[in-house]
C-alpha cells in the first residue's frame, strides 16, 4: 500500500462544499459549451447584472445623494450656504434625480417591462419601435414596469393572505390560477412586510 492512498480516499469520500461547488460550475459551463449556448448565456448574464445589480445600485445611490443634499440644505443640521453654493447643491440634486429616473428606465428596458411616454411630442423611437431614451432628458418617459412591480410586491401579500388563501381553503378563488411572478411578488412582499 502506498502512503498516499488514505489521503486520496479522504479527498474522494469527504469532499468539501467548495470543491463540489467548483465541480458543479465547471460542469455547467462545459455543458453550455457543448450545446453551443455559452455565448447567449454570457449575454444573458451581462444583461442580468446590469438590470438587477448595477442600475438598482445607481438608483439607490442617486436617491441617497439627493436625500443627503436635501438634509444639508433644509434639515435640522442645515448648513449656511451662500446663494451660489445653494444653487449648485440644487443643480446637483436635480441631476441626481434625473440620473435615478434614467436608471429606472434602464431597468425597465433591460427587463422588458413597460415604458410609457408622458409627452408624445418629445418622445423618440428607434427603427424597431423601441423607446429611445436619452440620459439628459429621460423625464418624458414613465418607467411603468418598475412601479407596477413595486406596487405588486407591496399589495399582493395582503391579497394572497385575505382573499386567495381563504377562498382556496374552501375550493374556490384564484389559488391555482396565479402565475409564477405573482407568487414571487407574494413571497418577496411577505418577507418585506415581515421585516417592516
Amino acid at each position: 500500500a502506498t502512503p498516499h492512498a488514505p489521503r486520496l480516499a479522504r479527498c474522494l469520500l469527504a469532499p468539501r462544499t467548495r470543491n463540489l461547488t467548483d465541480v458543479c460550475i465547471v460542469c455547467f459551463v462545459l455543458n453550455l459549451f457543448r450545446h453551443n449556448k455559452l455565448g447567449s448565456w454570457l449575454l444573458s448574464l451581462m444583461i442580468s447584472v446590469q438590470a438587477d445589480f448595477f442600475w438598482p445600485l445607481a438608483v439607490l445611490f442617486s436617491i441617497a445623494t439627493c436625500c443627503g443634499i436635501i438634509m444639508c440644505a433644509v434639515g435640522p443640521t442645515r448648513l449656511d450656504l451662500s446663494f451660489c453654493a445653494g444653487f449648485c447643491a440644487a443643480l446637483v440634486a436635480v441631476c441626481e434625480l434625473n440620473f435615478g429616473w434614467f436608471g429606472m428606465l434602464q431597468i425597465c428596458m433591460l427587463n422588458g417591462l413597460k415604458v410609457r411616454c408622458w409627452f408624445p411630442a418629445a418622445c423618440y423611437y428607434t427603427k424597431s419601435n423601441a423607446p429611445e431614451i436619452h440620459v439628459l432628458f429621460p423625464l418624458v418617459w414613465l418607467p411603468l414596469g418598475v412601479f407596477l412591480s413595486i406596487c405588486g410586491t407591496l399589495w399582493r401579500p395582503w391579497y394572497a393572505a385575505f382573499y386567495v388563501l381563504p377562498w382556496g381553503l374552501v375550493g374556490h378563488g384564484p389559488l391555482l390560477d396565479m402565475q409564477w411572478w405573482q407568487w414571487r411578488e407574494v413571497i418577496v412582499g411577505g418577507v418585506f412586510w415581515f421585516y417592516f
